[in-house]
């Protein structure tokens, strides 16, 4: 987990688009873990022209709206 969260802030904090930052992660963990290792990932952030934008990485949905009501 340590490594996943360090490597985001790196990948954030160098003004990588935000939009791949979950493939950049790829890139720079796989190689690094060992076979029995995994990690989950949920990530997101406001941006003011697309709203709120979510990214999943092995992990579970995260947010879960109701239906809309029918009249």
């Amino acid at each position: 987990m340590g490594m996943a969260k360090s490597a985001a802030r790196m990948l954030l904090n160098s003004g990588n688009d935000t939009g791949h930052l979950l493939s950049r992660l790829n890139e720079v963990l796989y190689p690094l873990k060992k076979p029995d290792m995994f990690v989950t990932f949920f990530v997101f952030w406001l941006e003011m022209e697309m709203g709120l934008r979510v990214g999943l990485a092995g992990h579970p949905a995260i947010l879960h709206f109701p239906p809309e009501p029918t009249q």
